[in-house]
């Protein structure tokens, strides 16, 4: 799964992205950020994140062929775009990436149009310069109008995440299956790290994992201490598969689980379920999040700060399940559904994530390699 099957195109919703730019009359939109320059191209690679200052863009007119702008190296480029320019990174010219933008702008000859730039990626130093340098510009800001186009998947994206989402899940239930209880969190949390790059990942994004007296200190990444008998364990965890995100999170305990802890355990189930059933094209962020609110109240838990987010090329893709976010649910979504939250007087946190796409009736479970029925025991 790491190395692409095609250019990508298939994975790019390329009607709606220029159904969405005439709706908002923008002459073009220039995708800047590491996840918008992928799913405008298909090009994909590690440098976009770790070297930002090294620009790249892709600028996409309403009408006519874009182009993808990449600095000059000897990476392989995998691309549906025919016009990729390439500039030099050191001829001794300042910001050599944002003169070439400039270069390519030129050609195309905006005047007097709106041109849509990412303004939460763009730094000011840049947005300064193309004011400067076309006057006659509109620049406003298109993060709402790519981030509106990549949250319905097309079918490619949709088998994608779901062949991602099925090994993560396997990669983690691996891990906790194999772990003993005389190993450490951190040898736990490396072998779901070494189970996912051995199934198809690109990199591993995340690896949040704590037990014992840990499990409630937040984005812990596990300590190099023993596990502890009777305690729980909860991972969240997530890999890159060709620049689409997973994100689980899944419970584990060490020996046989209490009584208590498996009534606990049942009651965040219960509220899980409900809630993905509660989810459908229709329904808001802020909806979804009164509704599982509601559940937990009823069982008597502590209400979560989130529950859950869609995902695709970033991981908080919207809507994300939180007070206040209007954006609606639509077929197509991939989206993770999350059940969240600590019992202090326990000192314990339990912690249930499934990434789901929604269907016209409701949604399909793409995280289905292990039953979430009870935490998987560790002997």
């Amino acid at each position: 799964m790491t190395t692409r099957e095609t250019n990508g195109k298939e994975l790019f919703n390329e009607a709606r992205f220029r159904t969405l730019l005439r709706q908002e009359d923008v002459a073009a939109v220039i995708a800047s950020s590491p996840a918008n320059i992928t799913y405008t191209s298909g090009y994909h690679n590690v440098d976009m994140k770790l070297l930002p200052e090294r620009m790249k863009a892709v600028i996409w007119p309403q009408e006519g062929a874009p182009t993808l702008m990449l600095n000059g190296n000897r990476n392989t480029v995998d691309t549906f775009i025919e016009d990729v320019r390439r500039y030099p990174l050191y001829e001794g010219v300042q910001d050599p990436g944002l003169w070439a933008l400039v270069e390519v702008l030129r050609g195309m000859e905006f005047v007097d149009e709106k041109v849509g730039i990412e303004t939460r990626y763009v730094t000011t130093h840049t947005l300064r310069a193309l004011e400067r340098e076309f006057p006659r510009i509109s620049w406003v800001d298109a993060d709402d109008l790519l981030e509106r186009t990549r949250q319905v998947k097309t079918p490619a994206e949709i088998d994608l995440l779901r062949r991602a989402a099925r090994v993560t899940d396997k990669a983690i239930a691996m891990a906790y299956r194999g772990a003993r209880p005389t190993d450490t969190e951190k040898s736990v949390g490396d072998a779901m790290s070494y189970n996912v790059m051995r199934f198809g990942a690109d990199i591993v994004a995340f690896n949040i994992l704590a037990s014992g007296k840990r499990i409630t200190a937040g984005h812990h990444t596990g300590a190099p201490e023993p596990l502890e008998a009777g305690g729980l364990m909860r991972c969240d965890f997530g890999a890159s598969f060709q620049g689409y995100y997973t994100d689980l999170a899944r419970m584990a305990v060490v020996g046989k689980p209490s009584q208590r802890q498996k009534d606990t355990y049942a009651r965040y189930l219960d509220v899980h379920h409900r809630t993905l059933d509660y989810v459908k094209p229709g329904v808001t962020g802020e909806e979804i999040y009164n509704f599982a609110c509601d559940a937990y109240v009823e069982h008597g838990l502590n209400l979560p700060s989130m529950g859950g987010h869609s995902i695709g090329l970033i991981i908080h893709e919207r809507p994300v399940i939180i007070p206040g976010d209007s954006w609606e649910v639509e077929e197509g979504m991939v989206m993770c559904i999350e059940t969240v939250s600590s019992v202090d007087e326990h000192n314990e946190h339990y912690h249930l994530e499934d990434m789901v796409v929604v269907t016209a009736n409701g949604l399909e479970v793409l995280s289905d390699y292990t039953s979430l029925d009870e935490p998987i025991e560790i002997h």
